[in-house]
């Protein structure tokens, strides 16, 4: 029995053919550029609008340290893809019909947020951009340190490190020009923060393309990334082995995850393109052999 269409994106020129050669492009591709990435150190070059971001926040923290930090994400999150996708010898590709989409949510989230932060016009907005996303890692902290007191497991340098990054939030905000009412009620646990959704829909003028087809891309990843079971299995090819008895066999959709590779690089190529305008650059940390 043929295999049942799923729903791509509308109007796709990709086919299962192309499908096959995005994929196996991209496992070496990847692998490479993450290996680039996490065997480099990025650093921030002098006289350049990252020089003047930190100077203006006072920390190498913000933006340039979470800049950096979620650059590495990104390469560690794909790098596992190409990794779990490719064998040895690039002769075949192993797709999942969860877990890959569960690597590329990561990625895609982390990229956007490069180009977010990076997008901005101004230091202030880089600054306050980054500290934005900090907000979400403390607030994850917080909860992280509830969990691990109620289990009897506290961690002091967990504890340690949210709270230092808690009193250089509000050190880089005081360096903003933010009054301290407006910094207390942005550190409040009871504060909403920012919906990393939502990031995907704020990058248009950097990223070429249809910001509603990037958060498309981003909500199909991320159910799956959630095992929401009946939802994802939408997205994958179903095969019918014998009668309706038999039920079906679910398999990964090529096409999709070929569509899911290139707007990962489309997004590689974005943050690399601001990564240099904003003056960082890549300098080996580990001997090569």
């Amino acid at each position: 029995m043929p295999a049942t269409e799923t729903c791509r994106q509308p109007g796709s020129k990709v086919d299962r053919e192309k499908a096959t050669q995005i994929i196996y492009g991209s496992i070496g591709g990847f692998r490479n550029w993450s290996a680039q990435i996490k065997g480099r150190v990025a650093r921030v070059d002098p006289d350049t609008w990252a020089e003047r971001d930190e100077e203006l926040s006072g920390s190498i923290l913000f933006p340039s340290a979470i800049v950096t930090g979620l650059l590495v994400a990104a390469a560690d999150q794909i790098g596992g893809w190409a990794k779990m996708a490719g064998s040895d010898d690039n002769s075949k590709a192993t797709l999942h019909v969860l877990a890959d989409y569960s690597l590329f949510r990561p990625t895609i989230e982390a990229l956007t947020e490069v180009i977010w932060i990076l997008d901005g016009d101004t230091s202030k907005d880089r600054v306050e951009r980054s500290i934005e996303l900090a907000r979400i890692e403390l607030e994850h902290g917080r909860l992280l340190t509830k969990s691990l007191r109620r289990a009897g497991t506290p961690d002091e340098q967990v504890e340690k490190s949210m709270a230092a990054l808690e009193t250089q939030m509000q050190l880089s905000l005081r360096r903003l020009g933010w009054d301290q009412k407006a910094i207390v009620e942005k550190m409040d646990p009871s504060a909403s923060t920012l919906d990393p959704s939502a990031i995907t829909r704020k990058i248009g003028r950097a990223f070429k393309g249809s910001s509603l087809e990037l958060n498309r891309y981003w909500g199909i990843a991320s159910a799956h990334a959630h095992g929401q079971l009946i939802t994802t299995l939408t997205f994958s090819v179903r095969d019918a082995p014998g009668s309706d008895d038999e039920g079906y066999l679910h398999e990964p959709d090529e096409i999709l995850v070929a569509e899911m590779l290139l707007i990962i690089q489309r997004l590689v190529d974005t943050a690399t393109k601001l990564l240099n305008r904003r003056g960082y650059s890549l300098h080996q940390v580990f001997q090569e052999d």
